[in-house]
């Protein structure tokens, strides 16, 4: 396993008035799991490309354990790919998928076939050696894709949506195994997925990236419960916003005049966002800050209930928390934990 740096780096495609990725430094610790997260074109499968040696910067430079590894060929960076888009060879066996890239590198047949097994009893595949690919499940087939990366012994390990293509209850199962493999290993993993909870689930440190650039980088807890610019916080499901002002630690919005949130330190205009699950619903005026309003939709989804509050100045809120019995029409309150409050500069 290695540390990975990347300093500056800036990559422009042919044709595009904006780089895909602009100016970007990051570094990847040894041992750790880190996530690129970000909406379709925002960077980072760019990123990651360029980190795997597949495409190469216009700028900047990339380390691996301080060495420059800028221009080396993706052949010569010991790294294990999985991409989603699995590329198993179908004539061959799941053992044989998973020998290919130890026989590129002239291991010879004793120490070939003790890595695979190795690699088959990491991803609990080992009785599935005989098989082929097309005799495998969804799942088996991303996990002799995951044997057939680790098998090389990677200096990192590159991750590029493969679970995307898999069904939500299979997604959930693959996220664990990957999270219980690469823990037990120790090794250096970097992961691209569009999917928040995916990105929580897996990370020790997750960077957002938007329009080639690093929007926020920090730990899940960080990235969903502290967000630093309102791009994180909408792509995080923080929603809620409403036209607020700033002065001297004192909040308005609304018509409402609470504390700021301590993290916030700008004046004038700003921006609230009040994150849904964190608020609260009841008929009578709860202690401390709440806002009042017209209950407008009620939409019972199983663990929690939506609901949409029309405030007086016609602007809307949305609750998801248990059910309190509230109906469309009724008079509301609406109440937050100090976690749920939010704000932004305008």
């Amino acid at each position: 396993m290695a540390q990975v740096t990347l300093s500056r780096i800036t990559k422009r495609y042919p044709g595009s008035e904006t780089a895909a990725v602009d100016d970007v430094s990051l570094t990847i610790p040894k041992g750790s799991f880190t996530t690129l997260l970000g909406p379709s074109g925002c960077g980072k499968s760019s990123t990651l490309r360029i980190v795997a040696g597949l495409s190469r910067p216009d700028y900047g430079v990339l380390q691996m354990d301080g060495r420059d590894i800028t221009h080396l060929s993706a052949a010569r960076r010991n790294i294990g790919m999985v991409f989603q888009s699995l590329a198993l060879f179908p004539h061959m066996t799941v053992a044989e998928n998973v020998a290919f890239g130890l026989e590129m590198r002239g291991i010879g047949r004793s120490e070939r076939e003790t890595k695979v097994a190795r690699a088959l009893d990491i991803v609990e595949l080992g009785h599935l050696a005989a098989r082929h690919p097309h005799q495998l499940s969804g799942g088996q087939q991303q996990r002799v894709a995951l044997a057939r990366a680790l098998v090389v012994e990677p200096s990192i390990l590159i991750l590029d949506e493969p679970f995307s293509a898999l069904d939500r209850k299979l997604r959930e199962t693959m996220q664990i195994e990957l999270y219980r493999i690469t823990r037990d290993l120790g090794i250096t993993a970097m992961f691209v997925t569009h999917d928040q909870e995916e990105a929580l689930t897996l990370s020790d440190s997750i960077v957002v990236m938007n329009q080639g650039r690093i929007e926020q980088q920090g730990t899940p807890r960080e990235i969903y419960g502290a967000p630093r610019t309102r791009f994180t916080a909408e792509f995080m499901g923080l929603s809620n916003f409403l036209p607020a002002r700033c002065n001297n630690r004192a909040l308005s919005f609304e018509g409402l005049t609470t504390e700021m949130p301590a993290a916030f330190e700008a004046e004038g205009n700003c921006t609230v966002a009040l994150r849904p699950e964190g608020l609260s619903l009841s008929s009578t005026r709860p202690e401390g800050a709440a806002l009042k309003g017209h209950l407008a939709e009620a939409i019972y989804q199983g663990a929690s209930t939506s609901y949409t509050l029309d405030l007086p100045s016609g602007r809307r809120i949305t609750a998801r928390t248990t059910d309190c019995g509230l109906l469309p029409g009724q008079e509301a309150w609406i109440a937050w934990t100090p976690e749920a409050l939010h704000a932004f500069a305008a």
